[in-house]
């Protein structure tokens, strides 16, 4: 069926509705403006001078109904080059992609095992001379010198002089890595850059690459991203936005061996999931995106903004400025969160110190010459008020400029000599104030991650005040469309 479309203006913003429903049904899509009004004047109430609210923030539509939409399908995606502003176009994507997520990081060794015997060898493009062979697991794979060393169960030890070694399941099956469970097929990678630092002589330590079709990969992601009670309309948003960022990393990053982490460095990934509500969500979007101005962009999303969002053009070293990565309001749609408010952090002076000059040593950063710090004051803000910049000042009374999820990074920087940091005193956020008094760094903040693009807690606001995936992510993406990539 021929999707139909439909615009909606309110308050000078207008809305693109893609909709699957016929042209007969499409007057019975309903938007509930007034009660979407009452609940924004509600929510950004109380939060103080600074946090108001403006036209702009109000001109905004949520859709109730069914909006699932709409292009031609298409599969196997090509590297393709982001334009200037970042952004990538579905050309070429021709059919669904596999991605490539890093799921163990520099080991000494990996252990793989299933329930029928794995297939270990040079994969596609056999080397030379060279075969996959079956073997019965767990299989243990390590790295010595230019060689894998791989003992299977019940067998004897081969050496195996593979640039990288490719491990699939039988039709059907799952692969256990380090006693976890993914669907697809892994590559193993040596580490020789991680061996030098280290000095391991002979052992090299190993990467391994879960190689996963895209709606196989999308429910390990988004069971780890929100929780299993949630709405289900924000698993479908997350499901959407996911997926987006996703592809763009998988587009644009061909050069390495691998697209995305398994970590919050990407998206948090844990393979297989038993998550019906995460699997339904990936099967009811599957192959939607969301696009702007007809090409893809990175959707990205944090736990919780702390009602006031981040340019991704500040949060991220090439951060795109494009309107739909820009800050705006969120409001209290996200208020609920434990996160949305937290501190005061209590921080020793001296450590703290030595923390910001270790991250800019390791990173090259004029920080690196600080000495005990005297003030740390936000000396920037993006559009709705929301740090982007910090000066530090010590007590010889120089000064320096930091960007503010820098400064959050570097307030959490490890290194030897340095005191771990529990969980409960790190910073979940650069959205902070910082108060120096006497020996003692007092932190207090709003939100947890960098705060661009969607909020997860205000995304679940959303969806409990009887809104639809694709109301919430007009809110959070403005002047994004939703359409099929395959």
């Amino acid at each position: 069926m021929t999707p139909n479309t439909g615009n909606c203006r309110f308050q000078g913003y207008t809305c693109r509705i893609i909709s699957s429903l016929g042209t007969s049904r499409m007057t019975h899509l309903r938007f509930d403006l007034r009660k979407l009004a009452r609940s924004m004047r509600h929510r950004f109430a109380g939060l103080g001078r600074g946090w108001l609210v403006g036209g702009a923030a109000m001109s905004l539509v949520l859709a109730v109904g069914t909006v699932y939409l709409v292009t031609g399908c298409q599969s196997t995606p090509q590297s393709a080059p982001p334009t200037v502003d970042g952004t990538l176009s579905l050309e070429g994507i021709t059919g669904e992609p596999t991605v490539r997520v890093r799921i163990v990081t520099a080991s000494g060794m990996a252990e793989l095992a299933s329930a029928a015997p794995l297939v270990v060898g040079p994969g596609p493009g056999l080397t030379q001379g060279q075969h996959d062979r079956s073997m019965a697991t767990p299989v243990r794979v390590r790295r010595e010198g230019d060689a894998f060393v791989i003992e299977p169960s019940g067998g004897q030890a081969t050496r195996w002089r593979l640039p990288t070694l490719h491990v699939r399941p039988a039709a059907g099956q799952t692969v256990t890595v380090n006693g976890k469970t993914y669907p697809g097929a892994m590559s193993i990678h040596p580490r020789p850059d991680v061996a030098a630092v280290a000095g391991r002589g002979a052992a090299v330590p190993v990467d391994v690459v879960n190689h996963v079709p895209m709606e196989q990969y999308l429910p390990g992601v988004i069971s780890r991203e929100l929780y299993p009670n949630w709405h289900e309309e924000t698993f479908r948003a997350q499901a959407i936005a996911a997926r987006t960022y996703a592809i763009v990393q998988r587009m644009s990053r061909s050069k390495r061996h691998f697209d995305l982490e398994s970590t919050e460095a990407s998206q948090v990934y844990g393979g297989t999931t038993a998550n019906t509500r995460a699997i339904e969500a990936v099967a009811s979007t599957r192959g939607i995106v969301l696009t702007w101005q007809g090409r893809i962009f990175p959707a990205y999303y944090s736990s919780c903004s702390g009602g006031l969002g981040q340019d991704a053009a500040v949060a991220f070293p090439n951060g795109q400025n494009i309107p739909p990565l820009r800050a705006r309001e969120h409001g209290g749609w996200g208020a609920k969160a434990s996160t949305y408010t937290w501190g005061p952090i209590a921080r020793d002076r001296a450590t703290f110190s030595r923390r910001l000059a270790a991250w800019g040593r390791a990173r090259g950063d004029a920080i690196a010459a600080v000495g005990p710090i005297r003030s740390v004051t936000a000396t920037a803000a993006n559009s709705v008020g929301r740090p982007t910049q910090f000066t530090v000042t010590d007590d010889a009374g120089k000064s320096y400029l930091i960007n503010c999820e820098s400064l959050r990074h570097a307030a959490n920087y490890s290194a030897v000599g340095l005191p771990d940091l529990k969980s409960s005193a790190k910073l979940k956020s650069s959205f902070i104030a910082v108060n120096v008094a006497g020996n003692r760094v007092s932190i207090t903040g709003r939100g947890h991650g960098h705060g661009v693009g969607m909020c997860q807690w205000g995304a679940q606001g959303i969806a409990l005040g009887g809104y639809n995936a694709a109301s919430i992510l007009a809110f959070y993406y403005p002047g994004t469309r939703l359409q099929r990539a395959y």
